[in-house]
């Protein structure tokens, strides 16, 4: 049911229910039946995600979604595996003090993957 509130409010250009939507395509709201369906819940969110933190009014948001794009780029979901373009992602998410972002850089830190 939040799914039908969060198009409709995505449909009117609210950034952060761009956000919402991307975060439930990579959730438990649509699990992946097959290689495919999972591939198309990744391709979702991240245009989802991305168009979010175009938009989004909220800081929070915006760190959401960043920490959401960096954790795909962390796995190689979606996109080509890339610690750089994680630590982007989570430093962007970090900048607002968004507790995840500092969580998964200190975890790249201690795992000395892309942060010196």
């Amino acid at each position: 049911r939040a799914r039908h509130y969060y198009e409709r409010a995505a449909a009117a250009g609210e950034g952060g229910a761009h956000v919402a939507l991307g975060l439930l395509a990579l959730g438990a709201d649509a699990p992946a039946k097959s290689a495919r369906d999972d591939e198309a819940n990744v391709r979702a969110a991240i245009e989802h995600l991305s168009i979010g933190i175009e938009r989004a009014w909220s800081g929070v948001e915006k760190a959401m979604g960043w920490a959401a794009l960096g954790q795909l780029a962390l796995e190689g979901r979606g996109v080509a595996r890339s610690d750089a373009i994680a630590l982007r992602c989570f430093r962007e998410a970090a900048a607002t003090g968004y507790l995840e972002g500092f969580f998964n850089l200190a975890a790249m830190h201690y795992a000395g993957r892309g942060v010196a």
